[in-house]
Parts: C-alpha cells; sequence; structure tokens
C-alpha cells in the first residue's frame, strides 16, 4: 500500500507539472479558483470490476490528502473527484464529460482497458492530461497527451512467457479468459516459440 501511494504522489506530481505547461485542458474556462487543481477519476467502483475501481480510488485519494496537508502543489490545494463507470465505456465517456463539465484539469483514468480506449479519443481532443494507472490495451494510450503507470498487454504476455520458460516452470501452459479483451497479453504468449503448448 506504500508503494502504491508513493508512486500515485510520485506521478500526480510529475503530471501536474506537466499537465500545467504542456496540456492546459479544454477551453472551458470555469475550472474554478486558481487556488485549486481538479483532478478527475474513471473506474468502476460498482460491478465485476470494481475491486480495482475501488482500489485507484482510494490510493490516489490518499495521495491528494497527504499533498493537501503537506501545503499543495506550489501553494494550489487538488480537488479529487471520482466517477463510477462500472467498467462500461459508454458510462466512461460520460463520466468524463461530467468531469469535464466540473473543470476537471487531469485525469487520473479509466481505470480498465475498454473504457480507457474510448476515453482517450475525448482526451485527446480536448488536449487533456490523462494517466491510467492500470489500463493494460494498447491502444488505451495511443495518443500523445496518455500514459500509463503498468506494463501494456503484449509486454506482460512477453514477459511471463519469458519467466515461465526461464524458470522451467512450464513447458505447457493453459489460459482460461472470461473474455478476449485481453487478447494482445495472449497474442504475445503465442508469439513466444519457447512455450512448446498453449491452451486456451
Amino acid at each position: 500500500m506504500k508503494l502504491w501511494k508513493k508512486a500515485v504522489s510520485l506521478a500526480i506530481v510529475s503530471v501536474l507539472a506537466l499537465s500545467m505547461s504542456a496540456c492546459g485542458g479544454s477551453e472551458n474556462k470555469s475550472t474554478g479558483s486558481t487556488d485549486t487543481f481538479k483532478i478527475g477519476g474513471i473506474g468502476p467502483t460498482t460491478g465485476d470490476a470494481a475491486i480495482y475501481g475501488k482500489a485507484v480510488k482510494n490510493g490516489a485519494q490518499l495521495a491528494v490528502d497527504e499533498i493537501n496537508k503537506n501545503g499543495g502543489i506550489n501553494g494550489k490545494k487538488i480537488e479529487y473527484k471520482f466517477e463510477d463507470d462500472q467498467n462500461d465505456a459508454e458510462k466512461s465517456v460520460n463520466a468524463y464529460n461530467s468531469l469535464k463539465d466540473w473543470g476537471m484539469q487531469m485525469l487520473v483514468g479509466a481505470v480498465t482497458s475498454n473504457p480507457c480506449t474510448a476515453v482517450v479519443e475525448n482526451t485527446h481532443n480536448d488536449n487533456m492530461f490523462q494517466l491510467t494507472p492500470s489500463a493494460t490495451a494498447v491502444e488505451s494510450i495511443q495518443y500523445d497527451n496518455a500514459f500509463r503507470m503498468c506494463f501494456s498487454d503484449p509486454n506482460q504476455g512477453s514477459a511471463s512467457a519469458d519467466y515461465i520458460a526461464d524458470n522451467k516452470l512450464a513447458s505447457k501452459v493453459f489460459i482460461t479468459v472470461q473474455t478476449l479483451t485481453h487478447q494482445a497479453f495472449i497474442r504475445s504468449l503465442l508469439k513466444k516459440q519457447r512455450l512448446k503448448d498453449l491452451m486456451l
């Protein structure tokens, strides 16, 4: 938990500096007081993927509270608002629009890949800085305004195959998936010739 808090704090401080100078956010002038910096968050806090959204929401809130307790960033306090997207792309875009109307200047999220991929189109068009902590699809950060804190699906697949082979954990692997959302991860595993048999 402490490592997560440090990572979120470091990421927020880093991206705040970049976003204030490089990505001005939307042209919406109702961004609130100049004494605050508004960060929006999007992820599932209800539904099957709620565990991921709640972890991001709570971790970011801890970082915001700590930064504000220590005087903010250059005297600016952070306002943080998180919207539930229920791991649904359309709801995620609606949440983004709601946060933009609130005056959001930076987005942490979306948490999961499909919603993040839908939202990145909007953040790109609005020149909004976007940082996803956990969306792994390559398309989730396809533009220069979007960044991720985790490895992409292809990177995870290759690293997993290498680890399994290097440590002689198995020569045959069985993977079961609920959906084909992580196809890039699976494809990268299949490309590794070091695993003799991969069953889905």
